[in-house]
């Protein structure tokens, strides 16, 4: 993390646990989780922030991008899959630009 360990901070556990907003979030969550939580997940990411999801199939990913894109109003900047697994880096929209 290249001289940035003081500035990060590091959780493991349930999402419903952490408070305030992240600059740059991770998550290796399932399909059913990432369905139904998409809003809560990106409401702890900053305005103009970044969500990176994996832990869902391939098959999902359609509809995984659909829920943060069309739900949750989130910009798909990559994707990239290993196997069956893949993953999905998506922006917050910055409302005050």
């Amino acid at each position: 993390v290249n001289q940035t360990a003081s500035q990060c901070s590091w959780s493991c556990g349930d999402v419903s646990a952490l408070t305030g907003q992240y600059d740059l979030l991770l998550g290796n969550i399932n399909t059913v989780f990432l369905r139904s939580k998409a809003p809560d997940l990106v409401s702890l990411v900053k305005p103009g922030g970044c969500l990176v999801i994996s832990g869902f199939l391939v098959v999902d990913r359609d509809l995984i991008e659909q829920v943060f894109v069309e739900t949750a109003g989130c910009e798909l900047l990559a994707r990239d899959e290993i196997g069956e697994w893949s993953s999905a880096l998506f922006r917050r929209p910055d409302e005050s630009r």
